[in-house]
């Protein structure tokens, strides 16, 4: 009987969580989402706002993969992130400095020309978005933050990925599946190009079927510099304060997006 009740308590769990996306009370409603044309979201060029929020989110970024690595980082030599951008987050690795060689590459040759300010040893090429231009084992880090979102065919990029590296990939996506998640929302996300959602363990299930084994995870927010875009430092610091509790204590987990790193290295075998 304890069994039983076990049971249906768990299906009223997992019905709790998923009523925030479906309606279980009638028939299933399919959702309306405005697909947008990605070849024309990724071709414009980055406006003064958003140049700014990739600066300061950058830094966050760096600092992410900063942690996971920890005492790894002193075997980096070659570095390449896979959809630089705006070429701010790889100008950070080389700063704290991880690695002493650094490549950015990123589809559209518009936005290629808006990386400006290249310094010594970061050079930046075109992607065509599916094969990486270089040699298997070519880097010790291969990384791509919040770009897997974005990705068509998930698990062909990450085999690029860990193709081209001999030592470490890491991976950091927002965490957009949870309790509040909602259709509406959803699409809001899609219009900037997320056409890939996750919660924790879609996310683990990903890497770990595409040739990867997880070696380290973490969830992190916002600094208070990204917080603060386009609101007070008041309203900033508490939003983060408030976020920071509910992350540390995991009351938040199940209710709000936070960003998930994963340092990752090539499975033994790639059975997939």
């Amino acid at each position: 009987r304890e069994r039983t009740t076990s049971v249906h308590s768990e299906e009223r769990r997992v019905s709790d969580h998923n009523r925030f996306i479906f309606d279980w009370s009638g028939p299933l409603q399919l959702p309306q989402f405005k697909i947008p044309s990605l070849m024309e979201l990724y071709s414009k060029p980055y406006d003064e706002k958003m140049v700014e929020w990739r600066r300061r989110g950058a830094v966050d970024k760096a600092k992410n993969i900063q942690k996971l690595l920890g005492g790894k980082a002193a075997e980096i030599q070659r570095v390449i992130e896979v959809g630089s951008g705006t070429g701010d987050v790889l100008r950070n690795i080389a700063a704290i400095p991880i690695g002493k060689e650094f490549v950015g590459i990123e589809i559209g040759n518009d936005r290629l020309k808006e990386t400006a300010g290249d310094q010594s040893g970061i050079t930046f090429s075109y992607y065509d978005g599916n094969k990486i231009d270089f040699p298997d084992a070519s880097f010790d880090l291969v990384y791509a933050t919040h770009v897997l979102e974005h990705v068509t065919n998930e698990r062909a990029f990450l085999h690029e990925m860990r193709r081209v590296t001999r030592r470490y990939v890491y991976l950091e996506v927002p965490l957009e599946i949870h309790r509040r998640t909602s259709a509406s929302g959803l699409n809001r996300t899609l219009q900037i190009g997320h056409i890939n959602a996750y919660d924790f363990n879609s996310f683990m299930l990903k890497l770990e079927t595409s040739g990867l084994s997880v070696i380290a995870t973490d969830l992190f927010d916002h600094s208070l510099q990204v917080h603060q875009f386009g609101k007070s430092r008041s309203k900033a610091l508490a939003i983060m304060m408030i976020r920071k509790f509910a992350l540390a204590s995991g009351i938040g987990r199940p209710f709000l997006s936070y960003h998930c790193g994963a340092l990752c290295v090539p499975a033994a075998r790639l059975d997939i």
